[in-house]
């Protein structure tokens, strides 16, 4: 029986080999009808004139004279057809048709082919023709035999009687014996059925097979039909079916019921059950079946074995009597090793496996029993190493199973303990209306019952024909972790929902619809009661808010005092500032919030040897994780395109400091002299080449970062794919393991945040202890440039706070040839020129904080240069894709007016003024940094006058570097969501090489746009 069982599981994957989930590799590619003799409708797979060969897994045709012979059954699995002679043909040359020298010849006129076809052999009687096939009829009870007593062949065939209880099978081959002794044979219109001998004592009519006495009392029927809740067709609709006339319940239930309550006959009882048994009758308490088992049930007395439920003597337990919640707390006798799984971390469940009629087949270890997914990991049963949470989906093919010639099996789960006693294992059938609502860890109002099967193809069979058939869309297991003890689990819980198919039609094999194949899914969950978790993360997560309001209230007075003057109104200004401000601090609090929470269950749940921690499963749980996610990611994003907006916008100017080296010997035109004097020399022009060189450095600065994206993406992928250490995030307890399998998306948070902080930090790391300081830093570099230029810089990202670069050279002139710019090199360096700083010092990089008048002055003079129009610079641009007309403009350059180049001049004057303190109202000091202006970027005072302070690389702050560590962080929380939302990592990847593609793009054209305009140089002179 245990053969049986297992070549019934070999029939299941062979059932679903051509099923693959999304998550397979590959698969063999079997026919979606593996057994009977093919269909005329066109439901087969092979046509009429060929064989499906198991073996070699193709059609074969057969040849002239030949015919499909049935599928032959072992053990009631379909096994491979074959091609044999026709009737009337017999084999010549071989001793079976694959032998290439065999053939099927005819038969003489006068004679027939013997049963196995491999001779010829007289009537006993004239021959006739039926259906075009020559035939041998015999008379009433007898059949035809072919061969003697000593399995040697006749001359001539003879018509014998069949023994006595015994009648001729339809083609007259072979006797086919009553299904109980003493039984005699009737022929009632042609058609042989077995009665029972009255004078023996019993009903002439037997009951089901077997005979019944006739002083037994029969059970009363109330009705043998069933009914079919979600019934789905071929429009995907599902109804209803009631009064559902079922054969298996019209020839067996009373059977079954008489057997099982006067002669305790177990397989009888074991039926009633299996009829009784929510596959088949949802457990329905009204239905006839439910009501006799109950009622013989009572009528038991209690088993005195029973030591951990109550059961009854010689009944199948289908129903606990306990409450759920307390059949959820019973505690197995089993130590979860986690440091040893081969011995002690992998649970042994088993199964004891029952007939459609009852009988009992044997015991047998869970392993491959629900492979409906093919070539995946689930027939290898790593699932079964405790913590292991698995999940696999794929199609099952209903024209498959239909087609197939597949037993309905009854399972009862059990759980082997460490002493090898046998553990029941409570079922909760999901499709029960009481259990449609029921995950929580207490199952309150769940009803747990015992038996289950895989597919039901009897009870909605119908007058010969099936017509219903049930598959399982879900199998799960659900394992919870006891509070109190180390290393010990409450009793596994198993679920399972059903789908019901009306298949009294043709069903296309090819056919995808929800109809006709329905997604199955298994799987093995664990988990543990989180609820002081999630209170001490609560906890953590107020703090943490608390931590980030206060943060974005410190940002928003700081930029308050940064960009208000007392009575201002800018209440919306602040109040949208503020928003941002929290953005900006909500999505890196909760990053980090999230990094620490997922390296805890990364590290404490992959380390441990004992099992005392399991990682959150449940969708509750689950949810909040994506909640926290999707808005950390959402807020940082609008963070980092906010702060991008205002860098694209800030005020940006170049000063020259380089004077004029002398008059021009005579001007052209009146337009060129020299306003002081008019019919005066002219002073020798200074060249602006100076300034469009810096403006060009300043603009190729913009998008330069410290960490490489594209280096960070390469070597990702590289570790997480190359490496495999993506299935790190696994939600099995070995680090160790990195098999591939479903990922828990909250270790996969864990692993893509942690290589991410990994690499991009090694990157800083190489950049501050080596790039910066024995190649270039860029920033500093740009710094001296400004120095050897004679060029300064001043930028405002704010009202009143900005950056200052004072590129003042010490040299008497910076527009010079190549000999005197090196003899002024050479005398720097040898410290015979004064520093190049403010105040006679080194200090040249500032972060500058003015007054509020100062400010104002600057915005009244530099008003006439803002006030250009923003779009003039890419109109001519776009004038370049209307034609051949554009394209002579396209080469032309954008000049400005003669009002925004005074207002050019005055604005340079008033800063080098500024910067040489000639203005006694516009006074302002120098100083290094305090300690809380470091850490918190506080903002200094200015009621006594303009502050700079000393900050050689504070100037990046107006670039891409400035907010790079915001946008690695945005970045890591979209390269997570992407890789949870594709389970890939190169789109994840990808996803992040295209918005930073996109973020440069932005950053380089808008801050292109914005320099030209505010510098007066035309968008063509920036390279």
């Amino acid at each position: 029986m245990q053969l049986t069982t297992s070549l019934l599981c070999l029939a299941f994957l062979l059932l679903a080999s051509n099923h693959v989930s999304a998550q397979s590799i590959a698969s063999v590619s079997l026919p979606p009808f593996v057994g009977g003799a093919a269909s005329t409708s066109g439901a087969g797979y092979c046509a009429a004139t060929e064989a499906w060969d198991v073996a070699e897994l193709y059609c074969r045709t057969c040849g002239v004279n030949q015919t499909v012979s049935a599928s032959q059954l072992y053990f009631g699995i379909p096994g491979s057809q074959h091609c044999t002679c026709a009737k009337g043909y017999y084999l010549y040359g071989g001793s079976n048709l694959l032998d290439s020298f065999s053939a099927c010849l005819k038969c003489p006129d006068n004679k027939i082919s013997s049963l196995d076809q491999t001779f010829c052999l007289n009537c006993p009687t004239d021959l006739t023709i039926v259906n075009g096939q020559p035939t041998c009829p015999c008379g009433t009870y007898q059949y035809l035999a072919t061969r003697d007593s000593n399995n040697v062949a006749l001359s001539t065939a003879e018509c014998k009687p069949c023994p006595a209880g015994s009648y001729p099978s339809p083609d007259a081959s072979t006797c086919i014996s009553c299904p109980q002794a003493g039984m005699f044979v009737k022929n009632i219109a042609g058609t042989y059925v077995c009665k029972c001998n009255t004078s023996l004592g019993y009903i002439e009519q037997p009951i089901g097979s077997r005979c019944v006495n006739n002083t037994a009392k029969l059970p009363i029927l109330a009705s043998t039909t069933i009914a079919f809740q979600t019934a789905m067709g071929p429009s995907g609709l599902a109804n209803a079916i009631s009064n559902f006339a079922s054969d298996y319940f019209a020839n067996y239930l009373e059977s079954a019921t008489l057997f099982c309550r006067n002669d305790w006959n177990e397989a009888s009882c074991q039926m009633l059950g299996n009829m009784d048994q929510c596959a088949l009758q949802f457990y329905d308490t009204s239905s006839t079946a439910c009501s006799l088992y109950a009622q013989i049930y009572q009528t038991r007395p209690v088993s005195k074995e029973s030591k951990v439920f109550n059961r009854r003597i010689g009944m199948p337990w289908l129903y606990y009597s306990e409450i759920p919640s307390q059949i959820a707390l019973v505690v197995p006798n089993i130590t979860v090793n986690l440091s040893n799984p081969p011995k002690t971390g992998v649970l042994n469940f088993v199964l004891a496996a029952y007939s459609a009629a009852g009988e009992f087949l044997g015991y047998q270890y869970l392993k491959n029993q629900f492979s409906f997914c093919t070539n995946s990991d689930i027939s290898d049963t790593p699932w079964l190493a405790v913590g292991h949470n698995y999940r696999v989906t794929c199609k099952i093919n209903i024209a498959n199973v239909v087609n197939s010639t597949l037993d309905t099996i009854f399972y009862d789960p059990f759980l082997l303990d460490d002493n090898g006693k046998y553990i029941p294992v409570p079922v909760r059938i999901l499709n029960l209306a009481q259990n449609q609502y029921g995950y929580d860890f207490n199952y309150a109002g769940d009803v747990f019952t015992r038996r289950f099967f895989l597919i039901d193809n009897i009870s909605g069979v119908s007058k010969g024909k099936l017509q219903v058939l049930r598959v399982p869309t879900s199998i799960s297991f659900s394992i919870m972790k006891t509070i109190e003890n180390t290393g010990q689990i409450y009793l596994p819980i198993m679920d399972i929902m059903y789908a019901e198919r009306v298949v009294n039609g043709y069903i296309d094999p090819a056919d995808t619809s929800v109809y006709a194949s329905p997604t199955f899914e298994f799987s093995m969950s664990y988990g543990m009661t989180m609820e002081a978790f999630w209170s001490s993360m609560q906890v953590m997560f107020s703090l943490s808010t608390a931590g980030l309001l206060t943060a974005a209230i410190y940002r928003t007075l700081r930029w308050s005092k940064r960009n208000t003057a007392p009575g201002e109104n800018m209440d919306m200004q602040i109040v949208g500032q503020s928003v941002i401000n929290i953005c900006g601090c909500a999505g890196a609090t909760y990053f980090w919030y999230l990094t620490t929470i997922c390296s805890y269950w990364l590290f404490f749940y992959k380390g441990q040897s004992t099992l005392y921690l399991l990682i959150p499963t449940k969708k509750a749980d689950v949810y909040i994780f994506t909640c926290v996610l999707i808005t950390a990611t959402v807020f940082q994003t609008a963070y980092i395109i906010f702060k991008v907006y205002i860098q694209c916008k800030s005020n940006i100017f170049f000063f020259d400091w380089e004077k004029s080296r002398g008059k021009l010997s005579h001007s052209s035109t009146a337009s060129q002299q020299s306003k002081e004097d008019p019919n005066g020399p002219k002073n020798a022009p200074v060249s602006v080449w100076r300034t469009i060189f810096m403006a060009n450095q300043w603009h190729s600065l913009q998008t330069v970062r410290k960490v490489s994206i594209e280096f960070q993406l390469v070597w990702m992928y590289f570790i997480l794919e190359g490496m495999g250490i993506m299935y790190a995030a696994t939600a099995q307890p070995n680090i160790r393991n990195l098999v591939r399998a479903p990922r828990s998306p909250i270790l996969t948070f864990a692993v893509d945040a942690l290589v991410w902080i990994g690499l991009a930090g090694l990157q800083l790391v190489f950049r501050y202890l080596i790039y910066d300081r024995f190649y270039r830093d860029r920033l500093l570099q740009y710094a001296d440039l400004l120095s050897i230029a004679n060029v300064s810089l001043i930028v405002f990202d704010e009202k009143r706070h900005g950056y200052y670069i004072h590129g003042r050279s010490v040299h008497h002139a910076a527009d010079t040839n190549f000999a005197e710019l090196n003899e002024n090199l050479r005398r720097e360096e040898n410290d015979m020129v004064p520093a190049r700083g403010l105040d006679h010092t080194d200090q040249q990089v500032f972060e500058i904080f003015v007054t509020p008048e100062m400010r104002a002055m600057y915005d009244k003079i530099y008003g006439i240069v803002a006030a250009s129009d923003p779009f003039t610079q890419m109109k001519s641009a776009n004038l370049r894709l209307n034609g051949a007309a554009a394209k002579q403009i396209s080469r032309k350059m954008k000049s400005a007016d003669e009002a925004a180049v005074t207002a050019h001049l005055t604005v340079t004057k008033f800063l080098c003024n500024f910067v040489d303190k000639n203005f006694k109202e516009f006074q302002y000091t120098t100083r290094d940094k305090t300690f809380m202006e470091k850490i918190l970027g506080a903002t200094p005072d200015v009621y006594h006058g303009s502050v700079f302070l000393n900050d050689p690389r504070s100037f990046g702050h107006a670039m891409l570097r400035g907010i790079e560590p915001a946008i690695l962080i945005c970045y890591a929380l979209i390269f997570v969501c992407a890789d949870i939302a594709f389970d890939s990592v190169p789109a994840a990847a990808l996803v992040i090489y295209i918005i930073d593609a996109a973020l440069v793009f932005v950053r380089t054209h808008f801050g292109e746009r914005n320099l030209s305009i505010k510098t007066l140089l035309d968008w063509k002179f920036l390279i």
